[in-house]
């Protein structure tokens, strides 16, 4: 992953982190974003990890952006019905609309990895 599109998590993370703050703390692990193409669009994915003051805890993958959407309504079903939460799905479609319009190019490079990757795993 490149420097520029890891800034662009970094941002979308700080997004989180800052509607998250009242609860436990989240941890994203940018690392791990991951493209990945399903029904309707490209989603990039990354782990998610609850912390407490004394442990860390795997909390399942996130969907951080939302990209090339094609039918949302097919998007969030999918996404649902894999049970990601609402306020994660509605928060990925707004980073990847800011994604789409801040930086083009990288948001093209991510939906062009998924589907060069797509199948191979």
């Amino acid at each position: 992953m490149s420097i520029e599109t890891h800034g662009s998590l970094e941002a979308a993370d700080q997004r989180v982190a800052s509607i998250t703050g009242q609860q436990a703390k989240r941890m994203l692990y940018l690392d791990t974003a991951t493209p990945v193409v399903c029904a309707g669009a490209t989603v990039i994915f990354c782990e998610c990890f609850e912390q407490t003051s004394d442990s860390q805890r795997y909390d399942g993958d996130v969907p951080l952006f939302i990209l090339d959407v094609a039918n949302e309504d097919a998007v969030r079903s999918q996404l649902a019905d894999a049970n990601y939460h609402d306020a994660d799905i509605e928060r990925a479609f707004e980073n990847g609309r800011w994604l789409s319009r801040k930086s083009p190019e990288r948001a093209r490079t991510a939906v062009s990895y998924a589907e060069h990757h797509e199948g191979q795993e």
